[in-house]
């Protein structure tokens, strides 16, 4: 075609690729035609977000980062598991082909409590209690003790509760039991 003087043509890069530099128009002007000298480098990929539980994996310096741009085109990288989650399936790693990005499938499902064996004297609560030989209590969950027959509470006891937050108790008790007298 023909371009006329004084009037310019804008170019982009193809699908996949970004313009990095230069310009992006051919230009006429008294007879002179200007080319455009940009250059176009594969697009990167962004990553907005992970998972519930799921974590940049820096244990083997291929962590992924989060945000526009985040991850090279032709590079992968790994996520896993934060603190208080474990894996339940999917695949740990990203990966970017010319701003096209195959996301992790990686599902972290939050951990369990094991509960300790009672003191002596303390036994499942009747209500919503811990299941004599219950080894775990699920995440969310919450159970209670209370002091066996013949048993009483020390007057220092304040709680008598077990809840589980992704592994760990976020309240325990501190039930203690003393055998009455009779």
């Amino acid at each position: 075609g023909t371009l006329a003087s004084g009037s310019t043509c804008t170019t982009s890069c193809s699908s996949g690729y970004d313009t990095s530099s230069g310009t992006v128009g051919f230009s006429c002007s008294d007879g002179t035609l200007t080319s455009p000298s940009m250059t176009c480098s594969p697009a990167a990929c962004d990553i907005s977000s992970f998972g519930t539980g799921v974590v940049s994996d820096t244990s083997g310096g291929n962590g992924c980062g989060l945000g526009a741009g985040a991850l090279a085109s032709g590079s992968t990288c790994s996520v896993a598991c934060g603190p208080g989650y474990s894996a339940s399936g999917g695949d740990p790693s990203y990966s970017c082909s010319f701003g096209t990005l195959t996301a992790a499938t990686l599902t972290c499902a939050p951990d369990p409590c094991d509960i300790p064996a009672f003191g002596p004297g303390v036994t499942a609560a009747t209500s919503n209690g811990c299941t004599a030989g219950q080894d775990t209590l699920g995440d969310g969950q919450s159970c209670g003790v209370t002091c066996a027959p013949g048993f009483t509470a020390s007057p220092a006891s304040t709680s008598s509760t077990y809840t589980c937050s992704r592994g760990a108790f976020t309240a325990a008790p501190d039930l203690t039991c003393a055998a009455s007298c009779t």
